[in-house]
């Protein structure tokens, strides 16, 4: 099997360190449904768990493409901002010093953790960029990905780049990057950028410097039948694809479908954590809202309910405000959806189709009798369809 060809979209479910019992039938699911317009895969981090239990999930799913990304960005020297997780600091690999030039033997090592726990395509041992001197990083950087080609892996070799958003925003670091892309002999590219905190939590990217760096790297990739993976990005890499990128990830968990710093809540000493809300993404918004309003959307003319599996075990067509609310059920929802929309641009020219779906998305909203209000406003239509014209 020939894999991250870029010659259909490429869906990756990433599964955080719960939540797996769920996604090998997830996947499943989206073979049957939707196979012969995506290029499916599964990845998990394989610093979150022991490694048996790694080797579990990926021998568990049928996917052809499967990913143990080893989060070197989260290493205890340069994980900038991202924060450390305790089952990350019992990998040794993510705490003993790393070498300050490239070597063969750690490289090789690195590797083989990954292939021993059943990846089937390798991600490059290059971290966290943290773009105070983004010519000169990225050159350290293209020395150990050389380094790595070197060795000759059987499997496809991935460059492995996690970045903080200076990488997009700023010209000189955004140029650099583009640079490197064109001039790489590499095709495959798995690039995180670290995102500001998430507002609101279940919302989606809307910052216009932000989409427009990614705009640029997608479409400069696609110009350079580059294959562009966009980890843990949710529907800002359906977008993201719309403008040229081959794919994403994303999970169950927020963790999983946005890449992004931890906002700090602060409350009183002694206050109780506000209860969780329950959530439910409607695809017809393309945004996340709570129960009450999709309750009330019901209602709205023109309103399309989803018949997925997870939409039926939750009996989502017909809820109650005070019923049973499978979180679970919610989030394998979000991933069908995500899916469905990534498959719509399995055409040559996606980036019409993208806008297509958020001008029918504004429209719906624009129609509604009653706007929901808060967090249940998709503030990000406007935005992502002038980043599409």
């Amino acid at each position: 099997m020939t894999l991250l060809t870029g010659a259909k979209p490429v869906f990756i479910v990433h599964k955080s360190h719960q939540h797996a019992a769920a996604l090998p039938q997830l996947l499943t699911h989206l073979t049957q449904t939707l196979g012969p317009d995506l290029e499916l895969g599964a990845a998990i981090y394989l610093s979150r768990q022991p490694e048996a239990a790694t080797r579990a999930f990926l021998s568990g799913t049928t996917v052809g493409l499967r990913l143990a990304d080893p989060e070197l960005h989260a290493h205890i020297s340069q994980r900038g901002a991202v924060r450390m997780l305790q089952a990350q600091a019992q990998h040794r690999y993510l705490v003993d010093p790393l070498p300050t030039r490239p070597d063969a033997n750690w490289i090789s090592n690195y590797l083989e953790m990954q292939r021993n726990v059943g990846a089937t395509a390798l991600l490059t041992p290059t971290g966290w960029l943290p773009g105070l001197d983004p010519q000169r990083e990225i050159n350290g950087a293209m020395d150990w990905v050389r380094a790595t080609r070197a060795i000759n892996p059987a499997e496809p070799l991935v460059v492995s780049l996690a970045l903080p958003r200076t990488w997009l925003e700023s010209p000189p670091h955004l140029a650099a990057l583009l640079r490197e892309l064109i001039d790489s002999n590499e095709v495959a590219w798995y690039v995180r950028v670290l995102w500001p905190p998430m507002t609101p939590r279940y919302g989606q990217l809307r910052e216009s410097g932000l989409l427009r760096g990614y705009r640029e790297l997608a479409s400069t990739a696609s110009g350079e039948g580059k294959v562009l993976i966009l980890p843990n990005s949710g529907f800002l890499g359906w977008l993201a694809t719309g403008w040229g990128a081959s794919g994403l990830s994303a999970g169950m968990g927020m963790a999983e479908q946005a890449f992004a710093e931890i906002a700090q809540v602060r409350t009183r000493r002694g206050a109780a954590m506000p209860p969780r809300k329950s959530r439910y993404f409607e695809p017809g918004l393309l945004h996340t809202v709570d129960l009450d309003t999709h309750i009330r959307l019901l209602a709205e003319q023109g309103y399309v309910s989803c018949t997925c599996p997870y939409c039926q075990r939750l009996r989502a067509a017909a809820p109650t405000a005070n019923g049973t609310w499978d979180r679970d059920q919610v989030a394998l929802h979000y991933l069908v959806q995500l899916a469905t929309f990534l498959s719509h641009l399995n055409v040559r020219h996606p980036r019409p189709t993208a806008r297509t779906d958020v001008r029918a998305a504004r429209a719906f909203w624009d129609g509604l009798t009653v706007k929901p209000i808060g967090e249940n406003v998709p503030q990000h239509l406007e935005i992502w369809d002038q980043l599409l014209a």
